[in-house]
């Protein structure tokens, strides 16, 4: 079992401040009505992925009350890059585009459109779009105007990450 190093969030004044205005704050909820729609799947042994991936994999690092007495929890995890809801890069599919670390957040976060981009794809093989797959609720998302935030797991030099894929649906007056 790994040894607890701080007794309390007193030696950790700025992480306690951001965690707290984390949770304190929720400016969509304030301002209009609306829900948020969790569209990722979670990962766990049941996991989709390419069947020439490892499977995901989580281990318990340790769990339970430490020797003071606070309880303590941690886990590591392996997978692989394209599986369950996750990012395709642009170099996935195309040499020299840019990696996850370098798609920018403007690219991941904004309002929503469905749209069949598949004929452009299959008339210009190297047309760039970021891909979400294995997305869940989509059902729940309207065709336009919902809010998305999409935030890929930061991997240097990826050519995909898991991804967390949230929409705002704004509630319409009845």
């Amino acid at each position: 079992m790994h040894k607890f190093v701080s007794s309390s969030l007193r030696d950790y004044p700025a992480t306690a401040f951001l965690i707290l205005s984390l949770f304190a704050t929720n400016s969509h909820a304030a301002e209009k009505p609306g829900q948020w729609i969790d569209l990722s799947h979670d990962f766990s042994a049941d996991t989709i992925y390419w069947p020439t991936a490892e499977p995901f994999k989580m281990e318990t690092v340790s769990e339970g009350k430490t020797e003071k007495g606070y309880y303590y929890s941690a886990y590591k995890f392996c997978a692989a890059e394209h599986g369950g809801t996750h990012l395709d890069a642009p170099i996935h599919f195309s040499e020299g585009k840019p990696t996850v670390d370098q798609i920018p957040l403007s690219s991941l976060i904004g309002k929503s459109i469905k749209i069949d981009v598949s004929k452009k794809a299959l008339l210009d093989r190297d047309y760039q779009i970021p891909v979400f797959e294995n997305i869940d609720h989509l059902d729940l998302v309207p065709h336009k105007g919902a809010e998305i935030v999409a935030l890929p797991m930061k991997i240097k030099g990826g050519s995909g990450a898991p991804l967390r894929v949230v929409a705002f649906v704004t509630k319409t007056p009845d």
